[in-house]
């Protein structure tokens, strides 16, 4: 990506980084820092269960946020780096994502079985013989 006037007016072209990519260091300080911010919630519900004289429904509602919300968090920050802007998946190229033309089909007329046409025959099993008679 080229910001700047064009190589005609003799001036320097700058060059944007828009497009690089989030530092490596900066998303894991982003989900440790999502991480910590959901433990902390959990160490907020535990301690409101025991500090506050509240009824029981409430108690167990925030004890179950406090059971789950390590599982949720744990999955959150091992999930991996963002995905890149403009790295989409390969298979959403429309070229790759065209069919390409199979092989040759045979020609019906000269004795070959077409895919619409069923095959005709029974399984046998290792000790029975084939009925004589035609095919």
């Amino acid at each position: 990506m080229r910001i700047g006037r064009d190589k005609e007016s003799q001036q320097e072209v700058v060059y944007g980084i828009t497009d690089a990519p989030t530092p490596l260091s900066q998303d894991i300080r982003s989900r440790e820092s999502k991480y910590l911010m959901a433990m902390g919630i959990r160490v907020a519900a535990f301690l409101l269960i025991v500090l506050l004289p509240i009824d029981w429904p409430w108690k167990l509602g925030l004890a179950a946020l406090a059971l789950l919300l390590p599982y949720i968090a744990v999955v959150y920050a091992n999930g991996g780096r963002e995905p890149e802007r403009g790295a989409d998946s390969w298979y959403q190229d429309p070229a790759r994502r065209a069919l390409t033309p199979g092989p040759e089909r045979p020609d019906p007329g000269a004795g070959a079985q077409t895919p619409s046409e069923p095959l005709v025959g029974r399984v046998l099993l290792d000790d029975e013989e084939p009925e004589p008679g035609p095919r």
